[in-house]
């Protein structure tokens, strides 16, 4: 039943890209091996047409490097030239397969900062006050002058009823 009720949103490829970008669902749920392939291939050409955002808040700013007093003291250090790895120099491929092959708690979505794009694209709730208004709506209803004495947990069980 829920295959039948579900379909549209099950192949869609909102609801796919959705359920892939979450690590605790990644592609766990697919078993046919051509659709786990097929939606491997919608990720990398998904993150391909995404461009990697600029970091804006602190914890990803640029920060010179901090010289420990350890290393410094030594000459030997100055000519030691280590490439530094950077989490965001890797290509969509290479991310979106090392994304598949890391863990299921979200904070592995701060690794790879393209799909962390596309999780809060496709797994965002837009913003909108009409359920708001429809519950404020149906308060008055409730809430009548024969009923003006109601304490909050009762009115709030009558409404939602």
């Amino acid at each position: 039943a829920i295959k039948t009720h579900f379909a549209s949103v099950l192949d869609s490829r909102e609801g796919l890209l959705a359920a892939v970008t979450l690590p605790k669902f990644k592609m766990r749920w697919l078993r046919e091996e051509t659709r786990r392939e097929a939606l491997k291939t919608l990720l990398i050409t998904e993150c391909r047409a995404s461009p990697l955002a600029a970091p804006h808040n602190e914890e990803h700013e640029v920060r010179p490097p901090q010289i420990s007093p350890a290393s410094s003291s030594s000459e030997d250090d100055f000519f030691v030239f280590e490439e530094e790895q950077d989490s965001g120099s890797f290509g969509p491929d290479r991310e979106v397969m090392e994304y598949l092959k890391s863990g299921s708690e979200m904070w592995v979505l701060d690794n790879f900062p393209r799909i962390k794009n596309l999780s809060l694209k496709y797994n965002t709730a837009p913003a909108s006050s009409a359920p708001v208004e429809r519950l404020f709506s149906l308060g008055s209803l409730v809430l009548t002058l024969r009923r003006n004495r109601l304490g909050d947990k009762r009115f709030e069980r009558l409404l939602l009823m």
